[in-house]
């Protein structure tokens, strides 16, 4: 009796799992040379560009309609989204390894400008400062590279879809 309620639970949630993962709007894009696709699902953080403007736009993704999509307190359609940002893997490791750099780096340059206070006659002090700079510098690098932008639309490689929950790309 027990081993049939632990099957039909674990039926059940395997069940409710599928449908949920499958059963959500998607904004597509897809790259018209190689047939790459990257799919973003609402709630996703997009960094996109409009025809005609010169500054990018971040916004979290709340829904997608027949041919736009709606961000915070802005709707854009398709046709008017130039490009868009995506941050590769290289993004997050870069990022995540130059976090303790900086710190480290941040140690030094405090205690050398702390030696270089109490003893200014030490090279030392001063030695750990710019050590600490470098660590720093090199720490805080990942954070400058730009992301990879995709130019969408008439004059780009990629082509922007919207999917629906029944399967239909628009």
């Amino acid at each position: 009796m027990l081993a049939k309620q632990a099957r039909f639970i674990s039926t059940a949630f395997l069940f409710c799992l599928c449908f949920s993962l499958f059963g959500q709007d998607a904004l597509i894009m897809k790259n018209i040379r190689s047939g790459k696709i990257i799919r973003y699902e609402k709630k996703s953080r997009i960094t996109y560009i409009r025809i005609n403007e010169q500054d990018y736009s971040t916004g979290m993704l709340n829904a997608l309609l027949d041919s736009s999509v709606v961000f915070k307190n802005d709707t854009v359609t398709l046709k008017d989204i130039a490009a868009i940002r995506k941050k590769s893997p290289l993004h997050y490791v870069a990022r995540i390894a130059g976090m303790p750099l900086m710190f480290i780096g941040s140690l030094l340059m405090s205690q050398g400008a702390v030696v270089m206070y109490n003893n200014p006659d030490m090279d030392i002090g001063f030695d750990n400062f710019l050590l600490g700079a470098a660590f720093f510098t090199v720490g805080y690098l990942p954070y400058e590279l730009d992301l990879e932008a995709f130019t969408v639309g008439i004059h780009g490689d990629w082509v922007l879809e919207i999917e629906k929950a029944n399967g239909s790309a628009k």
